[in-house]
């Protein structure tokens, strides 16, 4: 799209040709773009081009939610702590609706077709992806003293919510990388 094209540009621009020059996250971003450039590529060689190209579309969003998040950290450098934040509070919530959808089913989702759960994304994989991404803030909000009281209060229900959500979504990369997570921690 020539709006996704004109924000990465300007993303793009800010992040690297910015006053400091180089620095935090440039490598993150830049591996990230590659990630996104290769998705792109597959499209040449797939056996459903029509997938492939939302799966690049898909990406290149990601990417600039990540370029975001990077100017945003190098706009407000002491303002990172929101950022982790934000990510923890929406994978949370998220991971909170797809119990709701499990506890209370024909109220907030579709049936599910097998005991997987797959609310709201549609997929298992990527509920349990939510779940991983939520619990490094939470984990961190626990364990440190800067993160305040009430953040270190509520993040441990919320790492419970989270490590529930992993379960019930049986997704055997999410339990892998879940493990991973709290074991490196």
């Amino acid at each position: 799209n020539l709006a996704e094209g004109a924000m990465l540009v300007t993303l793009v621009l800010l992040l690297f040709l910015g006053v400091r020059g180089l620095g935090r996250g440039t490598t993150p971003a830049a591996l990230f773009a590659v990630l996104a450039a290769l998705t792109a590529l597959s499209i040449l060689w797939s056996v459903q081009p029509d997938g492939s190209w939302q799966a690049t579309n898909l990406t290149v969003t990601y990417l600039l939610a990540f370029l975001g998040a990077i100017a945003a950290a190098r706009m407000f450098p002491a303002g990172w702590r929101s950022v982790v934040a934000g990510v923890g509070l929406a994978m949370v919530a998220l991971c909170a609706y797809g119990l709701l959808s499990k506890v209370l089913p024909g109220t907030l989702a579709a049936a599910e077709t097998d005991g997987r759960l797959q609310v709201p994304f549609g997929y298992w994989n990527a509920t349990g992806a939510a779940a991983v991404i939520g619990l490094a803030p939470c984990q961190w909000a626990w364990q440190r003293r800067e993160a305040g009281a009430w953040a270190r209060a509520l993040a441990v229900p919320g790492a419970a919510v989270l490590l529930t959500v992993t379960v019930l979504s049986y997704s055997r990369t999410s339990l892998i990388v879940i493990v991973i997570v709290i074991g490196a921690w």
